[in-house]
């Protein structure tokens, strides 16, 4: 009978406490993380909503609701329990309460109310731990810098020193593509504005993510711009080295080095600099910005030009003769010495002929007319000035 007595006590006392067990907040806690957890987010909000009917004053149902509803895409009724003062104060030092912050700032900001998106960032900043190193701290400092925007670039930087102590690759290709572009229009911005000394410091900044093309490109503009030709020189070839098919770096480089070639006295250094400039122009795509740097160049550093070229057949009698018009005029102080043309068909030596050049030649048409008549074969001609081939002329013959 005893033994009867104390098995009817023990289980109305575990009948009792499942009973109270049921009806306490732990319980509908435990239920309500269950069903999130499990993706069942509206059944969630159904248990969670009755659990706060219950225990009003619990924070934690409170926002273990607001998760739901921020799952099921209710941003607003999110909003407004975490909007609670009760509720802030309460949870302030709960680092997933930190986190789930950012994630109602972010989900604000997608729904383009901005007001709500700033408050949620700027609280987080409050409260949460500014010691703290670790992944999760680096990807909420990316949402962070996205809805602070006037922040982004500092809270950016300290997310990828983040990245960085803990090695994290992902995470540091992830902030740098964002900072990248920042310094980069911050860099544009100083340069309106003439601050260049400025400008060199922020891709000091920007140096330090890596090694980069428009990084290296864009110092070498300033640095030109500041008189540092040699270094402005060796960061253009650095960046065309890493970006070969960038035309911009390219015709940038080509104007620097022409301005180069008319500023020196040197023959050496203005016929070195040109050739480089030349090389760089041919390698581009054709524009019209290169057409005409590229015309610049060449007119820069010619010694003589030839114009009215034309080879043409005249008939003599019974035969045919190649014959070649040109002009030659001078265009430097330099000594003309003698021209010579040759006369190829099927690019065999057909027939030449040389002579040396008097004041009389110069800015009048010379004609030269082969010696060997020709019936039935295409003929070309080659103008040599000083030993140098200067241009090259082609016919066929009817």
């Amino acid at each position: 009978m005893k033994k009867i007595l104390i098995i009817s006590l023990s289980l109305c006392l575990i009948i009792g406490a499942a009973i109270y067990w049921i009806n306490t907040s732990n319980c509908y806690l435990i239920k309500g993380r269950s069903e999130l957890a499990s993706g069942k987010a509206a059944k969630a909000s159904i248990t969670l909503e009755k659990a706060l009917k219950r225990f009003p004053e619990n924070p934690l149902i409170s926002f273990e609701l607001a998760k739901a509803y921020l799952a099921c895409q209710e941003t607003k009724l999110a909003n407004d329990l975490v909007l609670d003062k009760k509720l802030l104060d309460s949870l302030k030092t709960n680092s997933e309460f930190h986190g789930f912050l950012i994630d109602l700032g972010e989900a604000n900001n997608r729904s383009n109310d901005k007001k709500r998106a700033r408050f949620f960032a700027t609280k987080y900043l409050e409260l949460h731990n500014k010691d703290e190193i670790s992944k999760k701290k680096a990807r909420e400092y990316i949402i962070l810098g996205e809805i602070l925007e006037e922040k982004s670039v500092e809270i950016w930087e300290e997310a990828y020193n983040i990245a960085y102590t803990l090695k994290a690759k992902e995470l540091k290709s992830t902030i740098k593509a964002l900072l990248l572009p920042k310094y980069l229009q911050e860099v544009e911005q100083l340069k309106e504005e003439k601050k260049f000394n400025e400008a060199i410091a922020v891709l000091r900044k920007a140096t330090i993510l890596g090694k980069n093309a428009h990084v290296l490109y864009a110092k070498a503009v300033i640095n030109n711009e500041l008189g540092n030709i040699d270094l402005a020189k060796k960061q253009f070839e650095e960046a065309i080295q890493l970006n070969p098919e960038n035309d911009n770096y390219k015709i940038a480089y080509a104007n620097v080095l022409e301005k180069a070639a008319q500023e020196t006295n040197d023959y050496t250094k203005r016929k070195e600099f040109s050739e480089k400039a030349k090389l760089l122009l041919r390698s581009a795509k054709d524009t019209q910005k290169k057409a005409s740097l590229l015309s610049k160049i060449i007119n820069f550093n010619a010694k003589y030009k030839v114009t009215d070229g034309k080879l043409e057949t005249v008939t003599v009698g019974e035969f045919s003769y190649p014959r070649l018009a040109f002009k030659i005029r001078p265009v430097s102080d330099v000594i003309l010495q003698s021209y010579k043309v040759i006369f190829l068909s099927e690019n065999n030596l057909f027939d030449q002929y040389e002579s040396p050049i008097t004041t009389d030649d110069l800015n009048t048409t010379l004609e030269v007319t082969s010696r060997n008549p020709v019936i039935d074969k295409p003929v070309n001609a080659q103008l040599f000035i000083n030993n140098e081939l200067v241009q090259e002329y082609s016919n066929k013959l009817n």
